[in-house]
């Protein structure tokens, strides 16, 4: 639509508010509902058509959403509390009584403790009275228990022999019984003498002591912050020129609009991670592999944008620079780009803020980044070690969000 057009319009509305009685006004601004009428009352009805068809396609149900409920809590209580997995001879450990250091290095879980077994005929007519004999009760899930009321179906019973000053603990993963000292404690699998506390999962310190350590996910952030960068500066360079050839305003023939809007609408049709999928066959497992997904990626979105932006422009700034003689370059230097660069940058701002995200999820299928040591986590059941690469990757991002909107007010 030309600016002539556009004025006219304008102009129109204006008479036709400017003939419409102060009565009809007041109604009309003090009326809590539009007025129905035949268009509004269709575009309701296919409004309601259209989310009807949408909810019987997803097979949505409520029903089954509040059964999973618990299923849902049950995995959030898997992810607590938060872990981190350290660099290796990144640990040490300080004491403040008195002031020293010293390296910390990971402690074995219960597989490498002496598990019980079952006492024979001749071990128990061999019991000494240092030692004592304790029985325990077995089902069909094979796991030892104390009493046989817990114990459901066909019960075995087993003598197990321990010296004084020993307990027995059945450790609940893997259903093996443990004799340990009285005053120890059982922690997620670990052996914890009086004085002595976990960290991380994998770390025994005494009490008063802090651990200190890098966590290995810092490094992938940093890996999938850089990504991010040159992704995005990439995309950036790349998206322009699509950018102009895409907007009616400034593009040199339809026919060169038409096209590069299907270019775009092709390249936008297709996620990133189908990129870094063929990328990571062409190239290797690696961040280039992501970098280049996510330019390719980003083309067909940020060009849409850019080429929006060209044509949100006043025309009437371009026609006064026009108006004094400059040529085209200058017209588009002076005219174009001053009017649609804050609305480009703040794009950019955001495609950077979205590049994140995307990097960490391009990591899953091997193309650099967090998302690796992710995928790892997953595969492995280590939730919590997850939870704490996730409250990492949510630092990051709120602290990219408040510089890039720092930067936005004074682009903008």
């Amino acid at each position: 639509m030309s600016y002539a057009v556009r004025r006219a319009a304008a102009q129109s509305d204006r008479t036709k508010i400017k003939n419409e009685s102060p009565e009809k006004i007041r109604a009309d601004l003090q009326r809590s509902l539009p007025r129905m009428t035949w268009r509004l009352l269709l575009t309701i009805v296919v409004a309601v058509a259209v989310l009807g068809w949408g909810l019987q396609g997803t097979n949505a149900s409520p029903q089954a959403l509040v059964e999973g409920i618990p299923n849902i809590l049950d995995f959030i209580s898997r992810l607590m509390p938060p872990e981190f997995e350290f660099v290796e001879g990144s640990e040490i450990t300080i004491s403040f009584n008195p002031l020293s250091s010293r390296p910390t290095e990971q402690v074995n879980p219960t597989e490498n403790l002496e598990r019980l077994r079952p006492a024979t005929e001749e071990d128990l007519a061999a019991v000494t009275e240092d030692q004592q004999v304790v029985t325990l009760y077995r089902g069909p899930e094979r796991r030892w228990k104390f009493s046989p009321e817990e114990v459901e179906g066909e019960i075995d019973e087993a003598s197990f022999i321990i010296g004084t000053g020993q307990y027995i603990h059945v450790d609940v993963r893997s259903g093996h019984p443990f004799a340990l000292d009285e005053g120890t404690v059982f922690v997620e699998e670990y052996a914890l003498a009086e004085g002595e506390q976990l960290i991380a999962g994998r770390y025994v310190i005494q009490n008063g002591e802090i651990f200190l350590g890098w966590p290995s996910i810092l490094g992938a952030i940093v890996e999938t912050v850089q990504m991010a960068i040159i992704g995005t500066v990439g995309a950036v360079i790349l998206a322009i020129p699509f950018g102009l050839l895409a907007a009616r305003n400034v593009s040199p023939a339809p026919i060169v609009y038409q096209i590069t809007r299907l270019l775009l609408n092709a390249n936008r049709a297709i996620p990133e991670i189908v990129y870094a999928l063929i990328l990571v066959a062409a190239v290797g497992l690696g961040p280039f592999a992501g970098v280049v997904a996510l330019v390719i990626g980003s083309i067909g979105g940020m060009g849409k944008l850019y080429a929006e932006s060209i044509e949100a422009i006043d025309p009437a700034q371009v026609a006064a620079v026009r108006a004094t003689g400059a040529g085209p370059l200058q017209v588009f230097n002076y005219g174009v780009i001053p009017q649609a660069f804050p609305l480009m940058a703040s794009y950019s701002l955001l495609l950077f803020e979205g590049n994140i995200r995307a990097a960490t999820i391009l990591g899953i299928v091997g193309a650099g980044g967090v998302g690796l040591i992710i995928q790892k986590y997953l595969a492995l059941f280590q939730y919590q070690r997850l939870m704490g690469a996730v409250l990492v990757i949510i630092i990051v991002v709120t602290i990219i969000d408040r510089l890039s909107d720092a930067v936005r007010k004074r682009i903008i």
